[in-house]
């Protein structure tokens, strides 16, 4: 029962509260005064009811709580139809009050209107020139303030294209240094592409060899030697054998040629028409008789063909070109034409059947030079034909 006063107090107050907002509100529906005074006064009285409203909404919350433990939720919410009431009616009044006032701006407008034309009636023609002027003057003064103003605007796009010129400019040589920095790249990647294809192929032949130098290595060390005894040595063996045989056989056949030959190698001195040439045979020594051996009955011979090697018939042949050339030299004669000169057939030789020619008594000996190439020629003829 204690707990029923306060409460019963809340909602008498809260009831008062809801009267004078409505109270208010029927004011606020009713105010229509136009002008700036009073929108002022609509806005102030919006506010007071606005704020008075918020507040007893607020209380009627902390009463809803408590009235649920007391029992008296039915006075408190009969009290907060009412706040919804006045809320509602409040946006109503707040809307008429909008409309009057905007009523009486308009009865306010046309009535100021009235007056004007009114007093347009009673002004002079030469007010009316001058309110022309001052008219015109105004459009002019507009117009130069317009052409100002687009003064002004196409200066700053003249501007603003002046620099995107030059930004261009700067970004067209930035661009064309970037593509100078592309082709020397270009240039240097192909030149690194080439000597990595030629370091490559250095590389491999490098390893290629160094291979090869390994495997050759191995062999050295590992294979040489029998491959050595078990190849090689007996094919040289087999080869030099063969060699043997057949260096004898053809020894033994150029010996015998150059003995045949040598017999029949003349010695010749060239003669031109005042000169007389003799030609002599060469006589090869006779072989040295053999020896004979008394212990088993044979004979043996110390110069034997079989046996004679091929650098002794060398040597022959050296000592015959020699002798030729010697005796070339020596024999070589030319004699001096007279009035009274003349040839005798001489008689033919016995063995050889070669002329001789007698020389007349005035000799002058010459240079035995040509006597010599002669012989040499005549000499290596023969060596060419056996």
């Amino acid at each position: 029962m204690a707990c029923l006063v306060p409460i019963s107090e809340r909602i008498a107050s809260l009831s008062d509260t809801h009267k004078e907002c409505m109270t208010l509100i029927t004011r606020l529906s009713k105010l229509s005064a136009p002008g700036s005074e009073g929108e002022t006064a609509r806005n102030e009285l919006a506010q007071l009811i606005h704020q008075t409203l918020r507040e007893a909404e607020t209380e009627y919350e902390l009463l809803v709580d408590e009235a649920e433990t007391a029992g008296v939720s039915s006075l408190v919410s009969k009290t907060g139809e009412d706040l919804k009431i006045a809320r509602r009616q409040y946006r109503k009044a707040l809307l008429a009050a909008k409309h009057n006032s905007a009523a009486a701006d308009r009865e306010a407008l046309f009535a100021s209107r009235r007056k004007q034309t009114e007093g347009n009636e009673k002004v002079s023609q030469k007010d009316i020139l001058v309110s022309a002027s001052s008219d015109v003057t105004a459009a002019l003064r507009r117009t130069q303030h317009l052409l100002q103003s687009e003064l002004s605007r196409s200066q700053f796009a003249s501007d603003t294209l002046a620099q995107s010129t030059e930004a261009l400019k700067e970004l067209s040589e930035r661009y064309s240094a970037f593509d100078d920095v592309l082709g020397k790249s270009r240039e240097l990647i192909r030149d690194l592409v080439k000597k990595n294809k030629s370091d490559r192929w250095y590389f491999e032949k490098a390893i290629q060899l160094l291979v090869a130098t390994l495997i050759w290595i191995v062999i050295r060390r590992l294979f040489w030697g029998p491959i050595w005894l078990l190849v090689v040595w007996p094919l040289k063996t087999v080869w030099w054998i063969c060699a043997s045989v057949v260096g004898l056989g053809m020894g033994s056949a150029t010996t015998a040629a150059i003995s045949t030959a040598s017999a029949s190698v003349t010695r010749l001195v060239v003669m031109s028409s005042p000169v007389v040439v003799r030609v002599e045979p060469i006589e090869r020594a006779a072989p040295p008789p053999p020896v004979v051996a008394q212990e088993r009955g044979q004979v043996v011979n110390d110069m034997e063909p079989e046996k004679a090697s091929p650098q002794m018939d060398a040597q022959d042949m050296r000592e015959v070109v020699g002798k030729i050339i010697d005796d070339g030299g020596e024999s070589t004669t030319i004699m001096r034409n007279t009035m009274s000169r003349r040839f005798e057939e001489p008689p033919e030789h016995e063995e050889t059947g070669i002329p001789v020619v007698d020389e007349q008594p005035a000799q002058e000996t010459v240079p035995d030079v040509r006597a010599a190439e002669a012989a040499a020629e005549a000499a290596a003829e023969a060596v060419h034909e056996l």
